[in-house]
C-alpha cells in the first residue's frame, strides 16, 4: 500500500511496513537518445535532432520475497553523470540525493488499469490474464527539468495507492460566478 499524496521510495515504504524490500535488477544499458521511442522523448523533454545519453533499466521491486513492481526506466544520463547499475539496486531516490546531489522536485504521472502482457505475467508468476495498475510519467528536478521517464506495473490484488483529499475545490465558475 502507498500514498498518492506525494513522492514515495518503494524501499523506505516496504520497510515501514514491515517488509524486507529486494531489487532485481533486470536490464541496465546506455542508449542513444536517437534510438528511443518518440513517446520516452517526449516525456524526457528530449526534442527532435537533440543528442544526449539516456540510461534504461528494468528492475523487479520485491517484499519478503514477492514481486511487487515491475520497473521500466528511462533517465537522463547528463542529470545523473556516471551512474551505474550497482546504483540501482535499492533505492533510486537516496542514490540520486546522497551520491550525485540531485533532489527530486516532483513528478507528473497517470495511473491506470491494464492487463499485463506476457513478459510481466511471466515476472509476477500469473498464467491467465491479469490486471495490473500501471503508473506511468515523469519525474523532475531543478523545478521542472525530467531527469526520467518510468513505466511501472504493480500486480492487480498486491499493490494498492492511497489518496486522501480535503473538502471540495470551487471550480472557476464557482470562484468567479460573475465571469469577470
Amino acid at each position: 500500500m502507498a500514498s498518492l499524496d506525494g513522492m514515495e521510495s518503494f524501499t523506505s515504504h516496504a520497510r515501514e511496513q514491515g517488509h524486507e524490500p529486494a531489487t532485481k535488477i533486470l536490464h541496465f544499458e546506455r542508449v542513444a537518445c536517437s534510438s528511443l521511442p518518440s513517446e520516452v522523448r517526449l516525456w524526457l523533454g528530449l526534442a527532435e535532432g537533440v543528442i544526449e545519453p539516456v540510461i534504461y533499466l528494468e528492475r523487479l521491486r520485491l517484499a519478503d520475497g514477492i514481486p511487487m513492481i515491475l520497473e521500466y526506466r528511462w533517465v537522463r544520463e547528463t542529470l545523473a553523470l556516471g551512474l551505474e547499475k550497482e546504483d540501482v539496486q535499492e533505492s533510486f531516490y537516496r542514490v540520486l540525493e546522497e551520491k550525485f546531489g540531485v533532489r527530486m522536485t516532483g513528478e507528473k504521472h497517470s495511473i491506470s488499469a491494464v492487463i499485463m502482457d506476457e513478459t510481466a505475467s511471466r515476472f509476477f508468476e500469473a498464467f491467465k490474464p491479469t490486471a495490473a495498475l500501471q503508473v506511468e510519467g515523469t519525474g523532475f528536478v531543478k523545478g521542472e527539468t525530467p531527469l526520467w521517464y518510468q513505466r511501472l506495473l504493480s500486480r492487480g490484488g498486491r499493490y494498492q495507492l492511497n489518496n486522501q483529499s480535503n473538502g471540495i475545490s470551487a471550480s472557476a465558475v464557482e470562484r468567479n460566478p460573475e465571469g469577470s
